[in-house]
């Protein structure tokens, strides 16, 4: 995964590079987390700073409980679909 410290505004670096996959850190230490452009991380918050985390997959938020509901079939739904594959 690509961790790159910004020193400029992460909204131009997007504009930029749209379908930017990685982490994104500004000079105030926030870490924004993307796939394809969109806000998305699989293991944990999508964006932290400071105290302030928010849990995304493909550019939507959830709560926590929704964010672990949601990895959770995910996940099945890969599980699924690579036994259907090897079939």
């Amino acid at each position: 995964m690509i961790k790159k410290i910004l020193n400029k505004d992460r909204y131009a670096f997007l504009f930029e590079n749209p379908i930017f996959t990685g982490c994104l850190i500004s000079e105030n230490n926030t870490e924004t987390w993307f796939k394809d452009g969109e806000w998305h991380r699989e293991d944990g918050p999508a964006y932290v700073q400071g105290n302030h985390i928010g849990w995304y997959l493909n550019g939507i938020e959830y709560t926590h409980q929704k964010y672990i509901i949601e990895i959770r079939k995910l996940k099945l739904e890969r599980i699924l679909k690579n036994i259907n594959a090897k079939s």
